[in-house]
């Protein structure tokens, strides 16, 4: 489900997900490939939301869960992105990045997995699991600065931060995402 309109805190466009049944995209925020970001240098007292993707400015990138791996990194270079929500018909089941497909995950997965080849990885075996997935809430974002970002992701050890809204009746809405890498960038540091 995709709420279209806009609210006084300037999200926009967000993506709807269902904590209590399954975690949806609308289908019209499948395809698009861009990146939206700010280039500019931040300072670590800004507001957090100053670094986050927001999904009202651009869609997420998503691929199929029982698509390959090599083919979800080839989507991610075309897009200029480094994660993909994973998709299962219209439902999310989890998040794929760069670093789960060049890392040790497919290595550690083909060990124990019976294929003789990453060409035979899906993104269904390496992603993280929705369930799995280090999720940051609206109310924390409003009060967040880059600082507290930067504390969230030293302190749970991952590359991407899922913002979300958690809505009345089980509905849950996507807001945006933090990629360590593009907050590193925009600081200018490395943490």
């Amino acid at each position: 489900m995709v709420d279209t309109g806009n609210n006084e805190e300037g999200f926009g466009t967000f993506v709807s997900l269902s904590q209590y049944t399954r975690h949806e995209f609308g289908s019209q925020t499948t395809k698009k490939l861009r990146r939206v970001q700010a280039a500019g240098r931040v300072a670590l007292i800004e507001p957090a939301a100053c670094v986050m993707t927001n999904f009202a400015s651009g869609s997420p990138v998503t691929i199929t869960v029982d698509s390959l791996i090599d083919d979800a990194l080839l989507l991610m270079i075309k897009a200029r992105v480094r994660a993909l929500f994973a998709m299962r018909g219209e439902a999310v089941v989890g998040l794929i990045t760069s670093y789960d497909i060049l890392g040790a995950r497919v290595p550690q997965f083909l060990k124990g997995s019976g294929l003789s080849s990453r060409s035979e990885v899906e993104v269904g075996h390496v992603m993280t699991p929705w369930d799995a997935l280090p999720i940051i809430d609206v109310p924390w974002l409003a009060l967040a600065t880059v600082a507290d970002v930067r504390e969230q992701f030293q302190r749970k050890g991952v590359s991407h931060l899922v913002v979300v809204e958690y809505g009345d009746g089980g509905t849950d809405l996507v807001r945006g995402i933090f990629s360590r890498a593009e907050v590193e960038r925009r600081l200018g540091e490395r943490f």
